[in-house]
């Protein structure tokens, strides 16, 4: 579909309006349900972040997490002091720069974030056993295809990335899912990292 004369509006703002009720169901039932149920009132989703990168990528630096989240860096002190008193992080002096601090999960942030996982595993299947299996298989990839394309129609930005975390694997959808996460890779510290969108 080249010409925009093919699509008509109303069919764009259906689409519009699947994604959003699509985007509020995985935030309500996915992100805050899911960790009040396991974790209790009180936890915000930002903080279960940390705890999947930390659990993902081992330590990392406050510059790195407030990268990953998409915020600055007081808003990360903010976190990572709160998770450091809980006992869900630790952290250390840095290796190459006193500085900087390494935030790392202890056992109990494990434990923690593998709950939250067990739970959003559990709901997802739930979900899955609903539909057909024939529909169930192809639901990643068209996600993912929706995901990428909406990236590259973004013409206001040369440059984009979702700060997602990449996939367990480590690839980014955005660059067709067989690229190493440039976000992920990327260890040095107070840079922006970007991935570059295809034309």
């Amino acid at each position: 579909m080249d010409s925009q004369g093919l699509i008509s509006a109303d069919t764009v703002d259906e689409f519009y309006k699947s994604l959003s009720v699509l985007s509020r169901a995985v935030n309500h039932i996915l992100q805050n349900r899911a960790v009040e149920e396991t974790l209790g009132a009180g936890v915000s989703y930002s903080k279960v972040q940390v705890l999947r990168l930390l659990s993902r990528r081992g330590g990392q630096t406050s510059s790195q997490i407030a990268r990953f989240l998409g915020i600055r860096r007081p808003s990360v002190s903010q976190i990572t002091e709160a998770l450091e008193r809980i006992g869900w992080i630790t952290s250390r002096v840095g290796d190459h720069d006193g500085r900087e601090s390494i935030h790392e999960l202890s056992d109990e942030g494990q434990r923690k974030f593998f709950m939250v996982r067990r739970q959003q595993r559990h709901l997802l299947r739930n979900t899955m056993m609903l539909a057909d299996e024939s529909d169930v298989q192809g639901w990643s990839g068209t996600l993912h295809t929706i995901a990428g394309l909406l990236a590259r129609s973004d013409r206001a930005f040369k440059d984009y990335c979702l700060h997602c975390g990449a996939h367990a694997d480590g690839t980014c959808v955005l660059i067709g899912g067989e690229a190493d996460c440039a976000f992920l890779r990327r260890r040095d510290v107070g840079k922006r990292t970007v991935i570059r969108k295809r034309a």
